[in-house]
């Protein structure tokens, strides 16, 4: 994902003149958005006036991701451009938090001196006193960094899965569900803000609830949820095919604010290498869920992520992957090369795959899933879907570049939408005329 900053200067009410200006960069998932947003929030009641550019600011506050090498890279290079900005202006603050920090600690200072604080993960009060802020005299609430009309409402934190190859649990810890009625709260509050999205997420959030009743609380959710006046639609993201159950399934499709998406990330196919990455689920049963979901909710956009490259993957079971993915016929698909992750069983694994035939491997799933996309796009010529509008397209007032509700926010396609009124955060009808790429083209014909 690339990184967030905050679109206009923020200040609490209480805020002197002479504030500490400190800019804040938010980099990997949603869930560590929401994070930034949260901080973002503490930061402005605790004193601080949070501003767009590192180069205005006092401090920098880097958000990091820590997930795969990619990821990490990428923190890097963002802690390095704020070295640059600290040996231009001198008097500047580097401070580290996120999933990054609470991995390496104080690892990362020594690695990277330029660092002045590295903090761990949502230590909110600590990165207040890095930055020389008291602490907040009351609980402050999230200052976006999406535009008004989505949102994210983190259900859940940390994870029990414990897949092979994943970190998260050792960096977020075990599964700790939100209480129903905090999140149906928070909920409200971001409607009454203006999102009339919510994309709900967590590491598996189809486990929220089980670390507190038997057969978890998504349902119950979904249903508080939908009596909320002004939400539109809602997005599940991260269903684990392990817990994705009929009862889920069912509190779905039986919501129609809920959207006709469904994100499953399979992860491979091939029986013994799902059980070496401990994803808990056969082939069969993750081919049987993928026929229930298709014919529960017809019209249905399903969306998964597939890891090339994993320790032991032969050639035969890639071609199986290959051919699975040719067969389910995804509409959305992202793929990944295996990553080395130090503390996860899958580092100690023998037979680690080349970077070169992982890449190569990676290359051939993605030319496999633009063709399936690029034809899905075509039979979708002279229909109609909804939209919602997200800014305009080219300057233009009449066009306007939007997202069906097949299309999470940052990580899908877009719809350019042609027509007269438009606005963001509208939801309208569209027909499609046309195609570019993985993108549509069409025009509002109502709401």
């Amino acid at each position: 994902m690339r990184p967030k900053t905050v679109s206009e200067p923020m200040q609490s009410e209480s805020s002197p003149v002479s504030a500490i200006r400190i800019a804040i960069i938010s980099l990997g998932c949603p869930k560590n958005l929401v994070d930034s947003e949260e901080l973002m929030g503490y930061l402005g009641m605790a004193g601080a006036t949070v501003c767009d550019r590192a180069e205005d600011a006092d401090i920098i506050v880097i958000n990091t991701c820590g997930f795969i090498e990619e990821a990490k890279q990428e923190s890097i290079d963002l802690i390095l451009d704020a070295a640059r900005i600290k040996e231009k202006k001198g008097d500047f603050r580097i401070v580290v938090t996120g999933c990054m920090a609470q991995r390496y600690g104080q690892e990362l200072k020594q690695e990277l001196p330029e660092i002045d604080h590295v903090v761990g993960l949502r230590r909110y009060e600590d990165v207040a006193r890095a930055c020389g802020l008291p602490g907040a005299a009351e609980a402050p609430g999230r200052l976006r960094l999406t535009p008004r009309h989505y949102a994210y409402l983190r259900v859940s934190e940390g994870c029990d899965n414990r897949c092979a190859y994943c970190a998260i649990p050792s960096i977020r810890g075990p599964l700790r569900s939100a209480p129903l009625d905090e999140l149906a709260a928070e909920a409200r509050e971001l409607v009454a803000d203006g999102a009339v999205e919510l994309n709900l997420v967590g590491q598996d959030t189809t486990a929220y609830g089980l670390d507190t009743a038997d057969a978890g609380l998504l349902p119950e959710l979904i249903g508080e949820l939908a009596e909320i006046d002004g939400l539109q639609w809602i997005r599940v993201l991260y269903a684990h095919p392990r817990h994705l159950t009929d009862r889920i399934l069912e509190a779905m499709t039986d919501c129609p604010k809920v959207c006709r998406y469904v994100d499953l990330p399979v992860q491979h196919i091939n029986d013994r290498v799902l059980a070496a990455m401990d994803r808990h689920v056969s082939s069969e049963e993750v081919r049987r869920l993928i026929r229930t979901v298709r014919a529960a909710m017809p019209g249905v956009f399903i969306r998964t992520s597939v890891i090339v490259g994993f320790p032991g993957e032969t050639d035969e079971e890639f071609e199986e992957l290959l051919a699975f993915i040719r067969d389910a016929r995804f509409e959305r698909l992202g793929a990944f090369a295996y990553s080395r992750e130090e503390g996860t069983p899958a580092w100690d694994y023998p037979d680690q795959i080349p970077e070169e035939l992982k890449d190569e491997r990676l290359d051939r799933v993605m030319s496999c899933q633009q063709e399936i996309a690029f034809e899905q796009n075509q039979h979708l010529i002279g229909g109609e879907i909804h939209a919602i509008l997200e800014e305009r397209a080219d300057d233009v007032p009449e066009r306007w570049r939007g997202r069906s509700e097949g299309d999470a926010p940052e990580v899908d396609g877009t719809v350019v939408v042609s027509g007269r009124e438009l606005a963001q955060g509208r939801i309208v009808r569209v027909r499609i005329t046309g195609v570019d790429g993985y993108d549509l083209l069409g025009e509002c014909v109502g709401v």
